[in-house]
């Protein structure tokens, strides 16, 4: 476990990390690979990515007052387990793409706008979930697990784009303002 607890720590792209905790504000500076989790809290606890690719190997965790930043087009998050933005600040999201691979996304703080995308990739098994009023900027169902509208609202302001013949379900609303294109 590797635990920042200062204000926007250097993180060295180079080394293999396992886990990974932040209380403080953070850019990386470089694309980083964590074989583990991430996990952030406090307040000003800003994940920034910074134009660069964060591989997650486990979940990601945004805990209490921490929330996720991605403006740059090249940012990218890509997250092999569960992903929750619901630490009780609204994260920005107005660019780059969240490549989700996990069982369930937890979004109540996940406020994306257009071009930002959100793709679920599951590869085998049940549908993935998403918890939580989620504002999707852009989003792509392109596993073949498809995608499951757990009893909440979700809005895409773009685009939603499901790229194989997989299942939407749930009991959820699913509000695209722009094409739904299969």
């Amino acid at each position: 476990l590797v635990r920042f607890q200062s204000a926007s720590p250097i993180v060295n792209p180079s080394l293999g990390y396992n886990n990974v905790e932040f209380y403080g504000p953070v850019t990386f500076s470089g694309n980083t690979n964590i074989a583990g989790y991430l996990y952030a809290q406090n307040a000003g606890a800003g994940v920034t990515l910074g134009g660069r690719r964060v591989n997650v190997g486990n979940y990601v965790d945004m805990g209490t007052n921490a929330f996720l930043v991605m403006t740059n087009p090249a940012d990218t998050l890509d997250v092999a387990a569960d992903l929750a933005i619901d630490g009780g600040v609204n994260s920005t999201m107005t660019n780059g793409v969240i490549l989700f691979r996990g069982n369930t996304l937890t979004g109540i703080n996940l406020n994306a706008v257009a071009p930002h995308r959100t793709v679920f990739l599951g590869a085998t098994g049940a549908p993935q979930n998403a918890n939580g009023n989620i504002a999707f900027g852009r989003l792509e169902v392109a596993g073949g697990r498809g995608f499951n509208a757990n009893f909440s609202t979700y809005t895409v302001a773009d685009t939603m784009l499901v790229s194989t013949a997989v299942p939407i379900v749930g009991a959820g609303t699913i509000d695209v303002t722009g094409p739904l294109v299969a």
